[in-house]
């Protein structure tokens, strides 16, 4: 078991921005994401659903891995387990670790809608977000740097392979859907950080749950909103993180509207 853990936890010099593991990353994405949409783009929809769920497979896998690894501690050969509530999985980047699932098995309609918007738009975001700039996540243990680029790799992969293959269900009112899908997400994160603290507090463990980064019990490390909190009232800063993000995906929602309507015109052209 200590052996197991010493090799779960290999500890190595952190990565450096674009240095040489952060573009070999960014390779490895960037391949399999030109090779999901030349290969699949236009496979049948039990093929994009296989293709989703083992992705969500994999991910999740590693989710498990990275909460094992910052729960067990070796310390003078001996080996403790402390959970660590900071690290609950659930965050913005996070969101695919719940949705991929009903994206890969929810029968057509608007949350099906909802869902594939909300995936190429706001989740596509959080993931391209932090492969760019992943310097506030590298660490020194090699397998969560590993995690890290997986899982957010993944989650850009699927945000672009989900574009494509669905480029016909875009539309603002699907937009919409995907928006409501980002409040009951971001609701969800409200409740559970009340009612996290309220417990931890009971309990007597000095430790913060903060959801989605918007806990009033604790600090945002998001640029530029981590700013934002310090000045204004809680219940107006969770206003402006909601429209910030939203207004970044209806950015991105804009982009690709262009790129499919761009599509079909030089379809039609040929």
């Amino acid at each position: 078991m200590k052996r197991i853990m010493e090799i779960l936890q290999h500890e190595v010099n952190e990565p450096t921005l674009y240095g040489w593991f952060h573009l070999m990353w960014l390779g490895i994405i960037i391949a399999l994401g030109v090779f999901l949409i030349v290969k699949y783009r236009n496979s049948s929809e039990k093929t994009f659903k296989k293709i989703v769920f083992i992705t969500w497979a994999i991910m999740f896998s590693f989710e498990l891995y990275k909460q094992f690894v910052y729960s067990y501690e070796i310390e003078n050969a001996i080996i403790s387990w402390e959970y660590s509530f900071v690290g609950l999985p659930y965050q913005f980047c996070s969101t695919p670790l719940y949705l991929f699932p009903f994206l890969a098995f929810l029968n057509n309609g608007k949350a099906k809608d909802g869902l594939i918007v909300y995936t190429s738009t706001f989740s596509l975001f959080a993931g391209i977000a932090v492969l760019l700039y992943p310097d506030t996540v590298f660490v020194e243990t090699l397998g969560i740097n590993i995690q890290t680029m997986v899982h957010h790799g993944l989650q850009a992969v699927i945000g672009l392979f989900t574009l494509v293959y669905y480029k016909d269900r875009f539309s603002i009112k699907s937009f919409g859907y995907a928006a409501i899908v980002f409040i009951v997400m971001i609701s969800v994160a409200i409740i559970g950080n009340e009612i996290g603290n309220a417990i931890l507090i009971n309990l007597g463990i000095d430790e913060t749950v903060n959801l989605f980064y918007i806990s009033r019990h604790g600090e945002c490390v998001i640029i530029i909103l981590s700013s934002i909190q310090q000045y204004v009232p809680h219940i107006l800063f969770l206003i402006i993180y909601f429209i910030g993000f939203s207004l970044i995906a209806f950015v991105f929602y804009i982009i690709e509207k262009t790129f499919i309507s761009r599509y079909y015109r030089l379809k039609q052209g040929n």
